[in-house]
């Protein structure tokens, strides 16, 4: 136990800068998979053209392990974009990866929605833009909140696997600490608790947006925003 924390007080700060960096890519992530999830599933709608594109895409990051999306990215974007920083083209990875669960949940979240609900916003008036955010959206912000947690702790845990492309985060830094150390369990010991952490601060963060989320039936707020927006 001495010497664990006598390790902590010497390699504390680069274990620090690898837990502050994994936060913040698996942060931007994780947004920018649930934008990209929330497009393509407008596409989808609006442009039935897409749904064959989007399918195959979907079915492939369902298909393949992190390790090779990540791999195909950063090597595709080094040979025919540009040289592109690790962390970069790791995060894009993770967003990409993410994107496709982000789009199957809102999809499964919108199917528990009853068509009727549709109607009748329209039939008191609302424009289609008007009954998506303001009867629909709320339902299915509710419904996915479950799913979004399972999906940003996984873009979470699959930040690990970017250690593979030299970027210094959490997993990369214990690599780091275990190879001047040879101390392996402890190092990892303390990665496990880090991890936990990190997840159960993502998880709060959901959780505590699930509050401020309106609990009204969909029939009142189609009536209230009718009455409020006369035509």
């Amino acid at each position: 136990m001495t010497g664990m924390l006598g390790m902590v007080g010497e390699y504390g700060p680069i274990l620090a800068r690898g837990l502050t960096l994994t936060l913040a890519i698996s942060g931007a992530s994780i947004c920018a998979a649930f934008l990209l999830g929330a497009v393509m599933g407008w596409l989808r709608h609006r442009l039935p053209a897409t749904a064959i594109p989007l399918r195959v895409y979907i079915e492939a990051m369902r298909a393949l392990p992190f390790l090779v999306v990540l791999l195909l990215v950063h090597f595709a974007t080094q040979k025919y974009l540009f040289r592109a920083p690790a962390m970069l083209t790791g995060g894009v990875a993770l967003a990409l990866y993410g994107a496709a669960y982000v789009h199957e949940g809102l999809r499964a979240a919108l199917a528990q929605i009853p068509r009727g609900q549709w109607e009748a916003a329209h039939a008191l008036g609302l424009r289609s833009w008007q009954a998506l955010f303001k009867v629909i959206a709320p339902q299915l912000a509710r419904i996915f909140v479950p799913m979004a947690r399972i999906v940003a702790i996984m873009l979470l845990k699959e930040s690990a696997v970017l250690s593979v492309i030299t970027v210094p985060e959490m997993t990369h830094a214990g690599l780091v600490v275990q190879a001047e150390t040879f101390r392996t369990v402890p190092v990892f010991i303390l990665l496990t608790a880090a991890y936990w952490l990190a997840a159960l601060l993502i998880s709060r963060c959901i959780l505590a947006f699930e509050p401020t989320l309106p609990t009204s039936s969909p029939q009142q707020r189609s009536r209230t925003f009718a009455l409020r927006n006369p035509r």
